[in-house]
């Protein structure tokens, strides 16, 4: 017995859907990160911007998850009001695990050693393979820097900036130690 159109686009829609929360736990993240540099900075203008700029995007994602969510509460729910009633479970949920996961970065995933290992040193198997392979596809300079501040953004954050909205304790050391390692790969890759 084969697969109904109408089952695939369900899972398609849930596949949708779970991706569209992770990418919610993300902006929700960093739209929490830019409103305290927005507010610890006196409320500069340098900041505002960005700061707007994430809180509309994250706006648009929830309407987005709402929707999807809708979708997939008529499958489940005849009732309107039951269909509603589901839709603001599961966005309270979704926050819940952006607080959840706020926490357990901060918990484990912050600790000095596994920002160095997996934020700070993205550009150890592309020095590797330039090295050992003699494989000289780099990306260019520019793409390399954005990416390694997008990457270490939120980690850096929480580890240099005192104050923060976790409350962590900030390492000047290391963020140093983490600028020059993420400095020194960048200038590897074009040499």
């Amino acid at each position: 017995m084969g697969v109904h159109g109408e089952e695939i686009l369900t899972y398609g829609s849930k596949v949708s859907l779970i991706s569209n929360g992770m990418i919610f736990i993300i902006n929700f993240c960093y739209a929490l990160t830019y409103c305290q540099v927005f507010v610890s900075s006196g409320c500069s203008l340098i900041f505002i911007t960005p700061a707007l700029l994430q809180l509309v995007i994250l706006f648009f994602q929830i309407k987005l998850i709402g929707y999807q969510l809708r979708v997939l509460s008529i499958d489940r729910y005849p009732n309107d009001q039951l269909q509603k009633n589901w839709v603001g479970q599961q966005q309270v949920k979704l926050f819940g695990a952006a607080l959840l996961y706020l926490i357990f970065f901060n918990k484990f995933i912050f600790k000095p050693f596994w920002i160095f290992v997996f934020s700070a040193s993205i550009w150890a198997p592309q020095l590797y393979r330039n090295t050992i392979k003699n494989i000289r596809m780099t990306p260019r300079i520019s793409y390399a820097f954005v990416a390694q501040i997008q990457v270490l953004y939120i980690p850096m954050y929480f580890k240099s900036v005192d104050g923060n909205c976790l409350l962590t304790k900030p390492s000047v050391g290391f963020s140093y130690i983490v600028a020059f390692w993420v400095f020194l790969q960048i200038f590897l890759l074009k040499v």
